[in-house]
C-alpha cells in the first residue's frame, strides 16, 4: 500500500522543528481524495506525530463533514486507520482519548461520510469514544463485500449489539471478513450476553481467520458459543484472542471442550483470566491432554495461580498430546517459581519444535531455577530461537550469568538469535561469561568463533536509578563498548562475514603501527586478499579504510603500481617494518 509520504511535500512545507502544519498536511490530504488518486490507497488519521493534527481535524464540524464525504466517494482507498499505534501508552494515548471523546460529535459527522465508502478492504477505528454511536452510523459500511479487517476499541455492548445486527445483513457466508478486533470496556456485565450473540453470527462467517475479543467480560454463554464455533466444520479461525476476560473455572472447561475437535487454532491468548483457580486450569489442561490437537503452535498465558502443579499437567498434556506444532510459549507475569521451571526444562528437554519462550516477570524464579533453565540449551535438538527471562528481582546474578554463558557456549543451538534479560543482578564477575558469547577477544580464531548472530538484550523501561547502578559496572562498561556498539543483528545473512570481519579489525587491526605485524607477516599472496576483504568495509570508525590507512603509511611501496615499481623495494619495505617490530 502507498500513503500520503514526505515525498508529497516541499521544504517550505515544515516548520522548524521538521512537523508539517495542519493545513498544509490537510491540504494534500483532501486533493488526493478528491481526485481520487489511484496512489493514495491508504490513510492513518492519527499516527504518533499527527495526534494534533487528529485534533485540529476535530475541532471543525465543516472539515469533518468535508473529509468524511470525499472519504466515501473514494474507489481507490482501501485502508482507514485512525488508531493511535504508539509504543508510548501514557501521556500521547490519553490525549488521543481525550480528544476523541471531546469531539465525539464531529466525529459522528465524519464517519457518516466514511460510510459511503465502497472500497475499503481494512477498517481501523482504534478507540471509539464513550457514548458514541459510531457503528450505527456505520452500518451501511458492513454491506461492503471488501471489508476484509474491521478492529473497535473502547466497545460497549452497545456498540456489539449494532456489530451484530449489521453483520448479520450480510451476504450468506459472511463476505469476505477474515480479521476482527474488538477490545471492549471492562465491568459491563451486559457484554457477555450481546458477544455470546456476535460469536453466534460469527460462526457462519467461513472465512474469518483472526478473532481478538478483549475486555468483554466472556463467561458462560460466550463460552458456549466459542466452543460452538471451534467445533463447526467450517471453521476457519487461526488465531484467537481473549485477553482480560471473565471467564471462570467452569466457563473455561467449556471452552476447552471446543478446542478437542478443532483442527485449525494455531494461536491462543488467554491473558489475563484472573478468575481462573489453580483447579480450572488443571482442568483445562486435562481436558486438552487427550486430543490430537496438531495445529496449536502459539500459546500465551499469564496470572497462572499454582505455577507449579499446573506446570505438571502443562508438562504431561504436552507429553501425552500431540500437540506436536507448538512452537511459542508465552508465560509471562506468573508466578512460577524454581520448581516449576525445573518440570518445565524436563518436558522440553528433548524438544525440536519450541522457537519462542517467554518467562518474563515471573519474580519467584531464583539464580537456582534460571540455572537449570540454561541446561535447554545443552540439548542438541533446541530449535529456541527468542527467550525472553527479563525479570526485576534480580536474580539472574553472576552464578546464572556465567551458567547461560557456559551453557550457550557448549550448546549445539545455532538458531538462538535473541536473548533478553534485566542485568541488574550481575558484577564484574559475571558479565565476561556473556560477553566472550558474542565477542571473544582471546584471540582472532576465538573471535571468529564468536556467536556473531546472537543478540544480548534488555528492556527500554529500566529507571534512572537502574540504569545508574548497571552503568556503575566496568565490565558492564566495556561490555556494552565491545559488544552493544557493535550490534549486527538485521544484517541479512550475506552479511555475516562482513560483520565478524569488522570485529576483527575492531579488535586486532585498529591500534595504529601496533597492530601492522599481523598483517606485515602475511605471506604476499595471502595479503592481497586480506586487502582485498578489507577494502569492501566501508564506513564508521570499523570500517575497513582507516586500516588501509595505516597499512599505506606502513608500506607505502605495496600500492605503488609506477612501471619502476621493483618487487625488491616492496619486500624491503616490509622487511624494515618487520625489523622495526611493527
Amino acid at each position: 500500500m502507498e500513503e500520503l509520504d514526505e515525498h508529497s511535500y516541499n521544504d517550505s512545507d515544515y516548520d522548524d522543528d521538521g512537523n508539517i502544519s495542519f493545513e498544509t498536511w490537510y491540504k494534500r490530504v483532501l486533493e488526493k481524495l478528491k481526485s481520487n488518486d489511484p496512489k493514495l490507497t491508504s490513510l492513518n488519521l492519527c499516527e504518533d506525530h499527527q495526534v494534533n493534527d487528529l485534533l485540529h481535524l476535530l475541532e471543525r464540524k465543516e472539515l469533518c463533514v468535508k473529509a468524511g464525504n470525499l472519504i466515501g466517494a473514494n474507489t481507490h482507498l482501501s485502508g482507514l486507520y485512525i488508531n493511535n499505534e504508539s509504543d508510548d501508552y501514557g501521556e500521547n494515548d490519553e490525549k488521543y482519548q481525550r480528544i476523541m471523546n471531546e469531539h465525539s460529535e464531529n466525529y459522528s459527522e465524519f464517519l457518516r461520510g466514511v460510510a459511503n465508502n465502497r472500497s475499503l478492504t481494512v477498517l481501523n477505528l482504534g478507540y471509539l469514544p464513550d457514548e458514541s454511536d459510531a457503528v450505527k452510523i456505520l452500518r451501511p459500511l458492513f454491506k461492503n463485500n471488501a471489508l476484509t479487517t474491521v478492529s473497535f476499541g473502547n466497545c460497549s455492548f452497545i456498540h456489539i449489539g449494532y456489530l451484530t445486527s449489521s453483520l448479520s445483513r450480510r451476504n450468506s457466508g459472511g463476505g469476505t471478513l477474515k480479521h476482527l478486533s474488538l477490545d471492549g470496556t471492562r465491568g459491563e456485565g451486559a457484554i457477555d450476553d450481546h458477544a455470546a450473540k456476535l460469536i453466534k453470527i460469527l460462526n457462519k462467517y467461513h472465512c474469518l481467520e483472526t478473532f481478538t475479543l478483549n475486555w468483554t467480560t466472556i463467561n458462560e454463554r460466550s463460552s458456549h458459543a466459542l466452543s460452538s464455533m471451534l467445533r463447526n466444520d467450517n471453521c476457519t479461525l487461526k488465531e484467537l484472542t481473549l485477553e482480560a476476560n471473565e471467564f471462570s473455572d467452569e466457563s473455561l472447561s467449556v471452552f476447552a471442550n471446543g478446542i478437542l475437535e478443532n483442527s485449525t487454532l494455531k494461536m491462543l491468548n488467554l491473558k489475563e483470566s484472573e478468575h481462573v483457580s489453580a483447579e480450572g486450569w488443571v482442568n483445562f489442561f486435562s481436558i486438552l491432554r487427550p486430543t490430537k490437537l496438531r495445529s496449536l503452535s502459539h500459546l500465551c498465558l499469564d496470572n497462572l495461580k499454582g505455577s507449579e502443579e499446573i506446570m505438571s499437567f502443562f508438562g504431561n498434556c504436552l507429553q501425552s498430546s500431540k500437540m506436536r506444532a507448538l512452537h511459542t510459549i508465552c508465560f509471562d507475569n506468573n508466578n512460577i517459581n524454581d520448581e516449576a521451571v525445573a518440570i518445565f526444562a524436563e518436558v522440553f528437554a528433548y524438544n525440536n519444535s519450541l522457537e519462542v519462550l517467554d518467562l518474563s516477570q515471573n519474580n519467584s524464579i531464583t539464580t537456582v531455577g534460571w540455572q537449570t533453565l540454561a541446561s535447554l540449551f545443552l540439548n542438541t535438538k533446541s530449535s529456541i530461537y527468542l527467550i525472553d527471562i527479563s525479570n526485576r528481582n534480580n536474580s539472574f546474578d553472576d552464578d546464572a550469568a556465567i551458567a547461560w554463558g557456559n551453557a550457550l557456549s557448549q550448546s549445539k543451538n545455532t538458531k538462538l538469535k535473541d536473548f533478553r534479560f534485566i542485568p541488574l543482578g550481575i558484577t564484574d564477575r559475571g558479565w565476561p561469561a556473556l560477553e566472550n558469547l558474542v565477542c571473544n577477544k582471546r584471540s582472532v580464531d576465538s573471535m571468529y568463533d564468536s556467536n556473531h548472530a546472537l543478540r544480548l538484550k534488555w528492556p527500554l523501561y529500566m529507571s534512572g536509578e537502574e540504569e545508574r547502578l548497571l552503568i556503575g559496572v566496568n565490565s558492564y562498561q566495556e561490555f556494552e563498548f565491545n559488544c552493544l556498539l557493535l550490534d549486527g543483528i538485521g544484517m541479512p545473512d550475506e552479511d555475516r562475514s562482513k560483520y565478524v570481519l569488522r570485529k576483527i579489525i575492531r579488535f586486532y587491526f585498529m591500534n595504529g603501527d601496533a597492530n601492522m605485524k599481523e598483517l606485515i607477516d602475511m605471506d604476499l599472496n595471502v595479503m592481497v586478499h586480506a586487502i582485498a576483504r578489507i577494502g569492501s568495509l566501508t564506513g564508521g570508525k570499523n570500517g575497513g579504510h582507516t586500516l588501509l590507512y595505516q597499512l599505506i603509511r606502513s608500506v607505502p611501496s605495496l600500492f605503488d603500481v609506477s612501471s619502476n615499481m621493483k618487487k625488491g623495494k616492496l619486500m624491503n619495505d616490509i622487511q624494515q617494518q618487520q625489523h622495526r617490530g611493527i
